[in-house]
């Protein structure tokens, strides 16, 4: 079972699971719940689905993936804009 969990608004994907347990002995909403109680938020603004895993999900990267309701699939998001790496530091010589 592959389990997202991602923002209803912005179908911004903030956490997933790869469960793997035989035989399954958790559903998604228990996931999903312990994702709600974990980071002490409300189902108001994020909900789950359960998807069928492939090799691409190894792929994700929070923040740059989207949940696409209508097709079911995990996409990259096109509006992603790369957070600027921060400026190296050098090191003044003392004298």
């Amino acid at each position: 079972m592959f389990v997202i969990v991602y923002h209803k608004t912005t179908k911004k994907l903030v956490h997933y699971r790869h469960d793997m347990c035989v035989p399954q002995v958790h559903t998604a909403q228990f996931w999903f719940d312990i994702f709600l109680d974990d980071n002490e938020v409300g189902d108001e603004n994020y909900t789950f689905a359960e998807v069928t895993f492939t090799k691409a999900l190894n792929a994700i990267v929070i923040g740059n993936h989207i949940y696409n309701e209508a097709t079911g699939q995990v996409e990259a998001d096109p509006n992603y804009v790369a957070p600027t790496p921060p400026a190296l530091e050098t090191e003044e010589p003392t004298a």
